[in-house]
């Protein structure tokens, strides 16, 4: 199910899509449960501009950034298999894993991906000894229902290891 908002000229700036599955997965019941958030940084750009004034930062905080994560995380984790049948009395086909995104989906008008740092302040995460990207993605394989301080501790920690791993080496949790 994908649900958008348009707001400025009638054009979807922001959606976000659930889905769950349950069925036979290697001769086990099983359920599989995603969720996805989408931002036009186009329109965030001119909403953002409208509502502070010109000249001012429109790129989204770090922080901004870390609760959608957070949020669609635990939408995926704990509410959409819930929905689909009674979590506890399912086996496990795998471990279970969330893939945390983000991307630029959308190339300029040149054909290029945009890098991430002209849409999302990267600040915290440091310099980057790599150069721009367009994607920075990290799983995570852990039980889905966890506390949220837990969850968001577990989520800072897979920040700082993609940060890491795409080339901010300077990365830490304390910084986030």
């Amino acid at each position: 199910m994908w649900s958008g908002i348009s707001l400025l000229d009638g054009v979807e700036a922001v959606g976000a899509a659930v889905w769950a599955v349950r069925g036979w997965l290697l001769l086990v019941l099983a359920v599989v449960a995603a969720g996805g958030v989408g931002v036009r940084a186009w329109w965030l750009r001119r909403a953002r501009e409208a509502a502070l004034g010109p000249g001012r930062e429109t790129r989204l905080g770090f922080d901004e950034v870390q609760a959608v994560l957070l949020a669609g995380w635990e939408t995926a984790a704990e509410l959409l298999p819930g929905l689909v049948s009674d979590p506890a009395g399912l086996s496990w086909a795998a471990p279970p894993t969330t893939e945390l995104r983000m991307t630029c989906e959308q190339p300029a008008s040149n054909g290029v991906l945009p890098s991430l740092d002209t849409l999302l302040d990267l600040a915290p995460l440091g310099t980057n000894d790599e150069g721009t990207r367009s994607l920075l993605a990290v799983t995570i394989t852990a039980t889905p229902a966890m506390e949220r301080t837990e969850r968001r501790s577990l989520l800072r920690e897979a920040l700082v290891h993609m940060a890491h791993e795409f080339g901010c080496v300077d990365a830490d949790a304390d910084l986030l």
